[in-house]
């Protein structure tokens, strides 16, 4: 960061080349993302702007840069604003969009922007996921495991975040729609490797994610004490971003489930204090598929849970 920002300091004062302007802005930005600092990430995004013009090729991906940090930060409404603002006719802000929609809930506008993505121009944004990993949540959140499963096997590939947490979701899904535990012991793998992989990770909100998908899968198998300290971690981690396609909002609900089937009233009663700043809409109904009963009313307070994991299941989990 600091030797970008030394050669950004450089850019007034000569003949520079417009695209590695650009460019120098851009990675400036991304650093400040890694880094959890999203004003900054936005100036530098705003300064790539100002030297792109009206070049789209240039300035598109830093139009879904910014679209995707408005997400990150939870405000859709700014982020629809941004992409309302630019032509749209290239993949990276197509991308944004398609991601707006999925976050809202709206899939079958998701899927259709997808599509539309096939066929433009331009590379991808670099906070962006594959396209294949939307299509595959598109799948998720309609109630269709299998078809998100052969989408995620058809192209996922090892250590990129968004397809390990994708694998999660889906091994998740597919628990509660098969009832099969063999489901629910890969996923619980799954999220112990990716725990311990993402300690130092620089994407925003990847640790935080993945801890709370831990602390579910392990409540889901009686681990209630190491539930409670992955659920721990998961808020010790969380900062001012988060992933779309796991937001803040999607983490404090598993964590509120953890921890009110732990019987830890007080860590459920500051989580419930947290989930009135978010938007928890979409995000209720979609626990269910990917956790079962259990996601019943898990943000009422003093909520009983739904049916529990039977003890066949949890045996066959723990073997």
């Amino acid at each position: 960061l600091r030797r970008l920002t030394g050669a950004a300091a450089l850019l007034g004062t000569g003949r520079v080349d417009r695209d590695l302007a650009v460019a120098l802005c851009r990675e400036r930005g991304l650093c400040h993302v890694s880094l959890d600092e999203p004003g900054d990430a936005w100036q530098a995004f705003e300064d790539g702007l100002e030297f792109a013009g009206r070049d789209d090729t240039l300035a598109d991906p830093l139009i879904a840069a910014e679209a995707t940090l408005e997400l990150m930060t939870g405000h859709a409404d700014r982020a629809q604003a941004r992409l309302a603002a630019s032509a749209q006719t290239r993949r990276a802000s197509l991308v944004a969009q398609a991601r707006l929609h999925l976050m809202a809930g709206r899939t079958a506008m998701a899927e259709s922007t997808l599509q539309a993505c096939e066929q433009a121009p331009g590379g991808s944004s670099d906070l962006a996921p594959p396209s294949a990993v939307l299509r595959s949540l598109v799948a998720l959140w309609e109630g269709r495991p299998d078809q998100a499963r052969m989408l995620y096997d058809g192209v996922g590939t090892a250590n990129n975040p968004h397809w390990e947490l994708t694998r999660l979701l889906v091994l998740r899904a597919r628990w509660v729609a098969t009832g099969d535990a063999r489901f629910l012991a890969l996923a619980l793998g799954t999220a112990e490797e990716l725990r311990a992989l993402t300690q130092h990770a620089t994407t925003p909100g990847l640790h935080a994610a993945t801890c709370s998908h831990h602390a579910v899968l392990l409540t889901l198998t009686g681990q209630l004490a190491l539930a409670i300290e992955a659920a721990d971690e998961a808020m010790g981690s969380m900062g001012t971003m988060s992933l779309p396609e796991w937001p803040h909002a999607a983490v404090l609900h598993d964590l509120a489930m953890v921890c009110r089937d732990a019987g830890a009233t007080d860590r459920h009663r500051r989580l419930l204090a947290q989930t009135a700043h978010e938007d928890m809409d979409c995000w209720v109904e979609r626990m269910r598929l990917v956790t079962g009963p259990r996601a019943d009313r898990a943000l009422v307070p003093g909520g009983h849970p739904g049916r529990r994991t039977s003890d066949r299941a949890h045996h066959l989990a723990m073997a």
